[in-house]
C-alpha cells in the first residue's frame, strides 16, 4: 500500500497538477485570504502567498474535484476568539471544501453546526500527544486528527492509538512528516499565537526558540520522517496520510519536497525537505546532512526509545555519520 499525502497549495496551479497526477494525493490544504483568516500564520509574512491566491481558489476546487481529491480549509488559529466566522462559514460552503482543520477546541460545535456536511480535522496545533487527548477529540466528533509532531518519534504510542479505531471507526490518523521544529519545543504555541498577532509579538521579543541547548544532535531529535522511513508507518497502518508543509514555500521547493517524499527516496541534504524554511535551509542550518548515511533501522531506534538523551548517545553518533562530509568540505 502506497502512502498518501496531504499537500499545500501555495499560489501555483500547475504545481496542483502536477502533484495530483502523480496519484499520492489525497487531500490539499490551504488558507483564506487576509491576517484575520482563522488560518495560523506563524511565518507568513503579510501580503504573502495567501493573499495573492485567493482569486485563484474557486478554480484550485475545480481542480481537484477533477481528480477526485478532497480539499481542506485552514481554520487552525490556536485562538478563533477574535475571528469573524461568518465569511468563513460562507467560504467554506462556496467552494464545497471537504474538511476543515481546527486547532481551537473550543469552536468544535459551532463549526459543526453551521457547517454540517464538512468534516473537521485537528490541527498539530492542538497538540494531541496522548491517547487521552485522542480519545477527547473522538469523542467530539473530530475525524481525521494530525497528531503532535513528537507522536512520530512515539510508535507504541501509535500502536495504541491505533487500537482505538475498534471503539472509533472511521478516524485517521495523520502525521506531519517533515516537521523541523525542536523536539517538545516550548515555544510552539507562542510562535502560533504571534502569527494571530501579524508577528509582532515574535519580533518583538527576539524571535528565536531560545534555551535548547545548542547540542548539535538536536537537528536529529527534531521529529522529521524521513521519505524512506515513511513505509514504516504505513506496513504497521500507524498513519493514513502524511503532511507536508508548507504553504509559503517556493514551488521549486515544494516540488523537491513532493518527489523526494512521492518515491520514498532521497539522496541529498535532508534539510532541504524540512520544516517551514526548507527553501532557506542550507544558509540558515550550515549544515549538510546526507540523508544517503542515516543508518539502516534509524525510524524504529529513534521512535522507540525512552527520551533519556543524558544516557545515550544515539542521536550524537547519527548526527557525527550524517554530517561528516560536510565537515570535512569546511576543513
Amino acid at each position: 500500500m502506497k502512502a498518501k499525502f496531504s499537500v499545500p497549495f501555495n499560489g501555483d496551479l500547475a504545481l496542483v497538477k502536477e502533484a495530483l497526477s502523480s496519484g499520492r494525493v489525497s487531500e490539499v490544504y490551504f488558507a483564506l485570504p487576509g491576517r484575520r483568516s482563522g488560518a495560523s500564520d506563524h511565518f507568513v509574512l503579510p501580503g504573502g502567498v495567501d493573499a495573492a491566491y485567493g482569486p485563484l481558489l474557486p478554480a484550485l476546487a475545480r481542480i481537484c474535484a477533477g481528480f477526485g481529491v478532497r480539499t481542506n480549509l485552514l481554520c487552525n488559529a490556536p485562538s478563533l476568539a477574535l475571528t469573524p466566522l461568518t465569511g468563513i462559514f460562507a467560504a467554506a460552503k462556496a467552494l464545497k471544501v471537504a474538511s476543515i482543520t481546527l486547532a481551537d477546541p473550543l469552536f468544535i460545535d459551532k463549526f459543526r453546526r453551521a457547517l454540517p456536511e464538512v468534516a473537521l480535522q485537528a490541527s498539530v496545533i492542538m497538540n494531541l500527544r496522548s491517547e487521552e487527548r485522542v480519545r477527547q477529540m473522538l469523542r467530539a466528533g473530530v475525524g481525521t486528527l494530525t497528531l503532535a509532531a513528537e507522536v512520530n518519534r512515539d510508535l507504541p504510542l501509535l500502536r495504541r492509538i491505533k487500537k482505538l479505531k475498534a471503539e472509533f471507526p472511521g478516524f485517521k490518523v495523520k502525521l506531519m512528516a517533515n516537521y523541523y521544529c525542536g523536539y517538545d519545543c516550548v515555544f510552539m504555541n507562542a510562535h502560533y499565537l504571534s502569527g494571530m498577532f501579524g508577528g509582532r509579538g515574535t519580533s518583538a521579543a527576539g524571535g528565536g526558540c531560545f534555551f535548547r541547548g545548542g547540542d548539535a544532535a538536536e537537528g536529529i531529535r527534531r521529529p522529521f520522517i524521513r521519505p524512506e522511513d515513511i513505509g514504516l508507518y504505513v506496513k504497521d497502518r500507524l498513519a493514513d496520510e502524511f503532511k507536508l508543509i508548507a504553504r509559503y514555500q517556493a514551488s521549486s521547493v515544494l516540488r523537491k519536497i513532493y518527489a523526494a517524499y512521492f518515491r520514498g527516496k532521497f539522496g541529498g541534504d535532508l534539510g532541504e525537505l524540512l520544516g517551514g524554511k526548507a527553501g532557506d535551509y542550507a544558509k540558515s542550518q550550515m549544515c549538510y546532512m546526507d540523508n544517503s548515511l542515516f543508518p539502516k533501522g534509524f525510524a524504529g531506534k529513534v521512535g522507540a526509545c525512552d527520551k533519556n538523551c543524558a544516557s545515550c548517545g544515539y542521536c550524537r553518533r547519527v548526527f557525527g555519520r550524517v554530517t561528516a562530509g560536510s565537515r570535512r568540505r569546511n576543513e
